[in-house]
């Protein structure tokens, strides 16, 4: 647009002023468009700038994101540890309370004979007797 405004001016104006003012309007439209040329330099080198920060701000968000996956990681890993260790630390302990269970059950019947029999013990002797009323089994 610029190069079809210079000469459309230059003809324009070239009837109108004197060679002076001719030759400084030109000089004139010489230092507008060396002006604009630098303008746009200027502008070019702010766009430049401007998507080097956009690269930047990219490269920054792509190291959050990767921050951000690997604290996720870190914690289901630290809570999956926790739960396989504490698995793992209940397991022995559940085991052996269900053989004292066991074994509780299978001596159950035993000890109820063994109470029957010493409370037939008791209606013949006095020690026994007293023994057991003291233990609050009779």
């Amino acid at each position: 647009m610029i190069k079809v405004l210079v000469p459309l001016l230059l003809v324009c104006f070239s009837f109108a002023f004197t060679p002076q003012e001719e030759r400084q309007i030109i000089k004139d439209i010489a230092e507008i468009k060396a002006t604009l040329e630098q303008l746009n330099k200027r502008i070019e080198d702010t766009n430049k700038r401007i998507e080097d920060v956009n690269k930047r701000i990219d490269d920054l968000m792509n190291f959050l994101w990767m921050l951000a996956g690997i604290f996720s990681a870190i914690t289901a890993v630290t809570i999956g540890f926790a739960l396989w260790d504490r698995r793992t630390m209940i397991r022995p302990f559940e085991d052996k309370v269900k053989s004292m269970e066991k074994d509780i059950l299978e001596n159950k019947e035993k000890v109820q004979k063994l109470i029957e029999t010493l409370r037939e013990l008791a209606k013949e002797d006095e020690k026994v007797a007293r023994l057991l009323k003291h233990m609050n089994l009779m």
